[in-house]
């Protein structure tokens, strides 16, 4: 390793961006990125860093180091996928995480739908929810359904022909034998869609109500079912909300930030690309707060590149919120629920 790498850390701010190490020809072999930029590749040239034997063979082939700032660690997190996506540097496959970042597959195009865990979103006929942090997460979020509506925690691929366990204690409405009409069944599983979407509001709402219709009822054992129920969904809404797969031809907003930071990036998504993206801090007043959302949604593309985007909301590893941009919505209805969701999405 040259020294031309740790003589450039003097001159390197304590700003979010990207980092981008270099061999000896220039070549990009590997991409990160970081909330501090100076602190962050420092690190690599520390003695524990040093001793870390999967480290060395990137370690002995840097001989450079670029740097790209960015307004947030959020907006870090986006260019960092994109950079990856661009150039492959071997060492970004190399350092991943052995376990991958899951997903929650529902099997849409089945009678009933099946509720699983996948490594990747495939292009079939399902719908993919995620990424998840880590696969207990994922498993947590599916538990929180079965507590609510019992669907299914045998959590695979296609239904099985008979029931198990679950079924007999109660657990699961165990469609996989039909004991549940159809119509009943996609129902919940709707719900469920739109929890994993980010639309908890309404089922939180009617989980209140629901609880003071069985108090005033006398139905003591009913109330404390819903809330059961309640403290389920509430603790899958502090977890963070997460994003489905976008399909081609789909007007939405996408809220990301990267993980426990007060701030966040506006994505209007238009046709299934990515057209304007705006950056908020939690600490953003009201006035100003409208004035990017119109921003967002109204002027011309704020972004040079635009379709990269659209995969990356997907794939990376972060809180994100999907928003249906309804077509019946006017403009300032639009306004004022983009609001809503963006300060529940920061609190």
């Amino acid at each position: 390793m040259s020294n031309t790498v740790p003589s450039k850390f003097h001159s390197v701010p304590r700003l979010p961006g990207c980092y981008l190490f270099l061999d000896s020809m220039g070549h990009i072999i590997y991409v990160g990125k970081a909330k501090n930029l100076a602190n962050r590749v420092r690190s690599y040239f520390h003695t524990s860093a040093k001793d870390d034997e999967r480290l060395q063979p990137l370690l002995r082939q840097i001989d450079g180091v670029d740097f790209l700032f960015t307004p947030s660690e959020t907006e870090a997190l986006l260019q960092e996928y994109r950079l990856i996506k661009q150039h492959k540097p071997w060492f970004n496959s190399q350092l991943k995480r052995e376990t991958p970042h899951p997903f929650i597959r529902i099997d849409t195009g089945s009678e009933y739908p099946s509720i699983s865990i996948a490594n990747d979103a495939a292009d079939d006929d399902a719908e993919y929810f995620g990424s998840f942090f880590d696969i207990y997460d994922a498993k947590e979020a599916i538990e929180t359904f079965n507590s609510m509506y019992r669907t299914p925690l045998c959590m695979k691929p296609k239904l099985p022909s008979t029931a198990c366990l679950y079924r007999s204690i109660g657990r699961c409405a165990a469609p996989c034998e039909g004991a549940i009409p159809q119509a009943a069944y996609r129902t919940d599983i709707m719900e469920v869609m739109a929890l994993l979407r980010g639309e908890q509001i309404a089922a939180l709402d009617s989980l209140g109500q629901e609880i003071d219709r069985y108090l005033r009822a006398l139905e003591f054992e009913k109330a404390a079912t819903a809330e059961k129920k309640l403290a389920a969904l509430e603790k899958l809404r502090r977890k963070g909300r997460k994003l489905f797969r976008l399909q081609g031809g789909s007007d939405a907003a996408v809220l990301v930030r990267a993980y426990r930071t007060p701030e966040c990036v506006l994505l209007n998504i238009r046709s299934g690309v990515v057209v304007n993206l705006i950056y908020v801090h939690a600490s953003v007043d009201d006035c100003e707060l409208t004035h990017r959302i119109e921003q967002c949604l109204h002027e011309d593309s704020l972004i040079a590149e635009e379709t990269w985007l659209t995969s990356c909301v997907t794939e990376i590893i972060a809180d994100k919120l999907f928003v249906q941009l309804s077509q019946e919505m006017s403009c300032e209805e639009l306004i004022v629920e983009l609001q809503s969701h963006i300060k529940d999405f920061l609190a």
